[in-house]
């Protein structure tokens, strides 16, 4: 169903050389991800832990990790941060309860290996996407526009997009 095989979020939080490079995830949907589903235990919402490891940050942001969710495949997914974590962000949370686990179609409305991606994917038997969008550490603006959703015109889901505000808190835009 799934497996491993590249270094994964583990090395994020605990690793002594600082974890991995934001553009290793990118690399991962071009890479890694072409060989089928890959267990990366995305959903980390808190980036600091310092009553476990002092002047240490996970290299990611929570919008990042929720992305995750769509842009890496695995039918079995998992919340990798305290429960605790998930109890101060409920929407947070409620987007990771909510999200699909299996994908009926997918497409890739941009990407660059190393630099970027976003993906759009078909819920398994609905009718809601769903659109993740992962980036290497520099800032960007997509125009997703594309012939796409004038082809396919989905049904929007509950929530269409992350916003990464200065504050590192995503909004998930309603859309309904």
């Amino acid at each position: 169903m799934s497996r491993e095989g590249a270094r994964g979020q583990e090395y994020n939080a605990w690793s002594g050389d600082g974890g991995n490079p934001p553009n290793h995830d990118v690399n991962l949907v071009f890479t890694r991800f072409l060989s089928g589903p890959f267990d990366f235990t995305p959903g980390v919402i808190q980036v600091t832990y310092p009553q476990y490891k002092k002047n240490n940050r996970v290299n990611t942001t929570a919008a990042k990790q929720l992305a995750m969710y769509v842009t890496f495949h695995s039918p079995l997914q998992m919340a990798a941060d305290l429960p605790e974590n998930y109890e101060k962000y409920p929407d947070l949370f409620q987007f990771i309860v909510d999200v699909p686990a299996d994908w009926e179609e997918t497409h890739r409305l941009n990407g660059e290996i190393g630099e970027y991606v976003t993906l759009a994917r078909k819920q398994r038997g609905g009718e809601d996407w769903f659109i993740g969008s992962i980036i290497n550490e520099k800032k960007r603006d997509f125009d997703l526009r594309s012939n796409f959703w004038q082809t396919t015109r989905p049904t929007l889901p509950k929530s269409i997009a992350m916003l990464m505000p200065p504050t590192g808190k995503p909004i998930l835009l309603p859309t309904k």
